[in-house]
């Protein structure tokens, strides 16, 4: 008997923004909902859900049984992935691997925040659970000055000056300004990316990411039903993990991605 493989035959993308008027619930089922009418599916055997911060600021667990209720899919196995930044590839990991296995012949993934529900010291405080607690957020070190303190050692051991990183920023709002899902659809010049204020010395604000809310979603079938699904299709080939210290100063050199080159070989 062959290997089966994943085949991605669906997907949808939300507006990344700050959705007053709209519920996690309603987030992910829109993406799911267009991502299954994408694919001409009507049901999948199992949904994963990625998601972070909805315990905490929507006080809302078991989000793949919602999401599936939400769907009107019965019947079905579904599951909540959290795995700090890494979550939707966690996601799509799992629901690759129950199809490569045979368990599934078509699984949901969906990825979903909603952070306009908190304020910006809530997310803030959010993201810096990712990190060790005992050894930053207990002591008030957020994810912006472990970035900071990066981004000095950066600046220091190649001898280059902050409009060289900070051009990063420009490069991406170019990019964004003709995206149509992006959530800052314009573009920025480097001298106001340099005065925007500091979040933590060398960092500026137009450095860094804002909170916002949004959601995503693929369709991932055997190879076998993709052969009977009639729409654009995609071969997952590979995916892989690895891991390292948490904290990047207890690392033998914080600047080399060791868990990155790991996973890629």
């Amino acid at each position: 008997m062959s290997r089966l493989k994943a085949v991605v035959c669906g997907g949808s993308v939300l507006k990344v923004d700050e959705h007053w008027d709209r519920s996690l619930a309603e987030l992910m089922a829109e993406a799911g909902l267009k991502a299954l009418e994408s694919s001409g599916l009507s049901s999948v055997d199992h949904v994963y859900v990625a998601n972070v911060y909805g315990e905490r600021l929507q006080e809302q667990a078991n989000l793949g049984s919602l999401l599936a209720e939400e769907l009107g899919l019965r019947n079905v196995a579904t599951a909540r992935v959290e795995a700090g930044g890494v979550s939707g590839l966690m996601a799509i990991y799992s629901a690759a691997a129950a199809v490569m296995m045979g368990v599934s012949k078509a699984a949901m993934v969906v990825g979903v925040e909603k952070m306009s529900d908190g304020t910006a010291e809530e997310a803030l405080s959010l993201l810096t659970m990712e990190e060790k607690q005992e050894c930053t957020g207990f002591l008030g070190v957020s994810q912006l000055a472990l970035a900071a303190l990066l981004y000095k050692e950066y600046l220091s051991r190649f001898k280059l000056l902050p409009e060289n990183v900070a051009y990063f920023s420009v490069l991406s709002h170019e990019h964004s300004s003709t995206c149509q899902h992006a959530q800052y659809q314009f573009k920025l010049s480097l001298q106001t990316v340099m005065n925007s204020p500091y979040v933590a010395e060398p960092l500026h604000r137009l450095e860094t990411t804002a909170p916002a809310d949004g959601a995503a979603a693929i369709i991932i079938v055997s190879n076998d039903l993709a052969s009977k699904i009639h729409t654009a299709k995609c071969l997952l080939t590979g995916a892989s993990f690895s891991t390292d210290f948490l904290v990047p100063f207890d690392r033998e050199d914080p600047l080399d991605l060791s868990s990155v080159r790991t996973a890629g070989r």
